[in-house]
C-alpha cells in the first residue's frame, strides 16, 4: 500500500512539473546565449509541437476574430496569451498573468514595436527574436524583440 501511494505521489509530482513555454524559452536562451549580452533565438528550436503560426495576444484581444475559427479555451480578460496554430487547429496555448506580487518570475519579456496593436502574428519560419540580457537588482531578465522585417501586425 505504501509503495502504491509513493508511486501515485511521484506521478502527480512529475505531471505537476510541466514547464511553461516561458520556462523553455528561458532555458534555451541560457544554453544558447551563455556568457554574452545579446543573441538570437528561433522559437522553432524551443517548441516540441507542430505549428505554422504563433500569435501573441494582449489582454482583452478578440482571439476568435483574429484566428478566424473557434478558439476552444475559455476567454480571459486579465492575461496575455500565446496561441500556436497548425492550419485551423490550436496546437498549444498558454495564458500569461502579470505577476505583480512576484515580478522576478517574469524573466522573459517581449518587446514589440507597436504598443497599440492588440496582437502579433509570426509564421514559423519568421519567429526569430533578438535577445538582450539585462540585470536589475541582481535578477537576470531577457528581453525578446522580433526582428524588424519579420513582424506581422494587424
Amino acid at each position: 500500500m505504501n509503495k502504491l501511494c509513493f508511486m501515485l505521489l511521484m506521478c502527480l509530482i512529475i505531471l505537476g512539473c510541466k514547464s511553461s513555454l516561458r520556462d523553455k524559452i528561458e532555458t534555451k536562451i541560457q544554453e544558447k546565449c551563455k556568457g554574452i549580452e545579446t543573441c538570437k533565438i528561433d522559437l522553432k528550436e524551443v517548441t516540441d509541437f507542430k505549428w505554422d503560426r504563433m500569435y501573441f495576444f494582449k489582454t482583452g484581444a478578440e482571439v476568435n476574430k483574429v484566428l478566424g475559427f473557434h478558439y476552444p479555451y475559455p476567454g480571459n480578460d486579465v492575461a496575455s496569451r500565446f496561441v500556436f496554430v497548425s492550419g485551423n487547429v490550436v496546437t498549444y496555448h498558454e495564458d500569461n498573468f502579470l505577476a505583480l506580487y512576484a515580478p522576478t518570475k517574469e524573466k522573459i519579456r517581449f518587446n514589440f514595436y507597436n504598443d497599440l496593436a492588440p496582437y502579433y502574428c509570426f509564421d514559423a519560419a519568421d519567429a526569430i527574436f533578438d535577445v538582450r540580457k539585462t540585470i536589475v537588482n541582481r535578477v537576470v531578465y531577457y528581453e525578446l524583440t522580433p526582428q524588424k522585417n519579420r513582424i506581422q501586425v494587424p
